[in-house]
């Protein structure tokens, strides 16, 4: 689905009950606003910033939250919150 619109790709995961994981979270937060029966969202930012999150953080951070049990549908969790 590579250069698919972001609501496609939003769409492709509730149906698959899939998580995804987007670096593009202004287009991404609002189709999870108006829709919250969705399996979740994890928001990957950078910014060119040396305290950006790197591949082993993100998976870091994806562990945190599952070990946390923290609620995850109809959520949207920004993983550099969770690279402990």
């Amino acid at each position: 689905m590579r250069g698919a619109p972001d609501p496609d790709h939003f769409a492709r995961a509730r149906a698959h009950g899939t998580i995804p994981a987007t670096r593009n979270t202004d287009d991404v937060e609002v189709p999870h606003r108006r829709q919250q029966d969705h399996p979740g969202l994890f928001a990957i930012c950078r910014d060119n910033d040396p305290r950006d999150i790197s591949h082993a953080e993100v998976a870091r951070a994806i562990a945190s939250i599952v070990a946390a049990e923290v609620p995850l549908a109809g959520t949207f969790h920004t993983l550099k919150r969770w690279r402990y």
